[in-house]
């Protein structure tokens, strides 16, 4: 089973604090030859709750709805689900 369908370059941290978006910066960026796993989803529902109300893309979408997909999850029917990614579920 593939988790990682292919290599990215994403930014995920910088140290010039003074962009607008996305850690978009005119400054230097650094890319590492590493693997990133990112677990945004493996928190209680309260943490999710909290992490996705207080999120700066939480006008473009439904906590609830996800809310209500992610408490369906377990280990027995993970494989099922598909487009459960918060923002861009397609992706």
């Amino acid at each position: 089973m593939t988790y990682v369908s292919r290599l990215r370059n994403k930014k995920f941290a910088t140290n010039y604090p003074n962009y607008v978006t996305g850690r978009t910066t005119k400054k230097q960026v650094i890319y590492i030859p590493t693997l990133v796993i990112h677990e945004c989803l493996s928190r209680s529902e309260e943490e999710i709750r909290t992490k996705l109300n207080n999120w700066g893309h939480s006008h473009q979408m439904s906590t609830e709805d996800f809310l209500k997909k992610w408490r369906e999850v377990n280990q027995e029917n993970y494989h099922k689900f598909k487009n459960l990614f918060y923002l861009e579920p397609e992706t």
